[in-house]
């Protein structure tokens, strides 16, 4: 589920969201992320380098949860993983390959900084089957506009448009969790952990960027009970098919 090492030569907490099928973001490892993000980060830690094993960190079937009896619970998982994400206390560095859809890109759009392989898509499908992105819809206010047309079109983005943007930090070739830890030694590793730590800080988006999401979250309840699009937009979306609502334009 994931993976936790220590760096002490480096100061580094080093996740791994571990693969498992389909490479699935599920309630239980978003909680477990929540946890360690919230609870983990000791006074020594400078930072966080948040990897994925496999080729793709979410390819999207996790959506397939809304069709459960309890899409709530995966909603509330969400939330808390994408919260810790948010206000870590130390600098958060994402590194992402392959696909990045969904949930898994709100986590990466989340982190303060971002290093994408050169064959990253990343975009919120979920408008495309008929719900909202409540994650990254939170976090319009600090993020650059390319986030807005992501969020209301479901389009996809490759991630040189992204660099461009600036929502991705740096593209790369290579490994991107070595890229994230070339620019931890190279811009984050000589300051103050001190100053790191309150630079991080006032920079956090504070209360209000929980009160967004919330706000995103319950919204997503209510769409799921008030109509059947998003239910319709999930089953066609697994069978590769055209919703039906679809129909209606």
């Amino acid at each position: 589920m994931i993976r936790v090492r220590v760096d002490d030569q480096n100061r580094l907490l080093r996740v791994t969201l571990a693969e498992s099928r389909a490479c699935r973001l599920d309630s239980s490892t978003l909680l477990a992320l929540a946890g360690l993000l919230g609870e983990g980060v000791d006074q020594d830690v400078r930072a966080v380098i948040l990897d994925h094993d496999g080729p793709d960190l979410e390819v999207g079937t996790s959506v397939d949860e809304f069709l459960g009896d309890a899409p709530e619970m995966v909603l509330q998982a969400f939330g808390q993983a994408l919260r810790a994400v948010v206000h870590c206390p130390v600098p958060l560095l994402a590194a992402v390959r392959g696909r990045c859809l969904g949930r898994g890109a709100a986590l990466a759009v989340g982190a303060q900084f971002l290093f994408a392989q050169e064959d990253a898509l990343l975009g919120f499908h979920e408008t495309a089957v008929g719900l909202i992105a409540p994650g990254a819809s939170a976090l319009l206010p600090w993020r650059p506009a390319l986030l807005r047309r992501m969020v209301l079109t479901g389009e996809i983005f490759d991630v040189h448009q992204l660099e461009l943007a600036g929502l991705v930090t740096a593209a790369t070739q290579h490994d991107p969790a070595a890229a994230a830890l070339q620019f931890y030694l190279e811009h984050l590793a000589p300051r103050s952990p001190h100053a790191l730590r309150h630079a991080v800080a006032a920079a956090d988006p504070g209360p209000e960027f929980d009160r967004r999401l919330a706000d995103g979250l319950a919204r997503v309840e209510r769409m799921l009970e008030e109509s059947p699009d998003p239910v319709e937009g999930v089953s066609a979306f697994l069978e590769a098919r055209a919703p039906r609502w679809a129909e209606r334009r």
